[in-house]
């Protein structure tokens, strides 16, 4: 069975929909503070590659539209600053072993915890 690990920058509205979201049907979620642990490269890609890579960037962050990021074109030169600026991350991301989902996606989670009843643990 895979841990369920939530990344936030920032404490909002979603981020709360979602831990209470899991805390309802008694799943425990590793909280990964991405302010005291930024993401690195590799979590970066994986996240990249499975939810896409615009969607991971928060857009509507004030800073967005004053940082390099808003005017980069190229995916590398993007994660790059990303790592620069982990700030520039929507959250919450989750993430289940190779499967990621951005923002509130209770559709998605609850096809997660069916598959994990399938799976019993090893």
């Amino acid at each position: 069975m895979d841990a369920i690990i939530l990344y936030a920058y920032k404490r909002n509205f979603d981020v709360q929909k979602a831990e209470r979201y899991f805390k309802e049907r008694g799943v425990r979620l590793q909280v990964a503070d991405m302010k005291k642990h930024p993401p690195g490269v590799k979590e970066l890609r994986l996240f990249a590659q499975r939810a896409g890579l615009h969607n991971i960037i928060d857009k509507d962050n004030k800073r967005y539209k004053e940082s390099a990021i808003a005017y980069m074109a190229g995916e590398e030169s993007i994660l790059s600053g990303l790592l620069r600026e982990p700030e520039l991350l929507r959250s919450p991301i989750l993430r289940m072993g190779q499967k990621i989902t951005v923002g509130y996606r209770p559709d998605i989670w609850a096809e997660w915890l069916k598959e994990q009843k399938k799976d019993p643990p090893r």
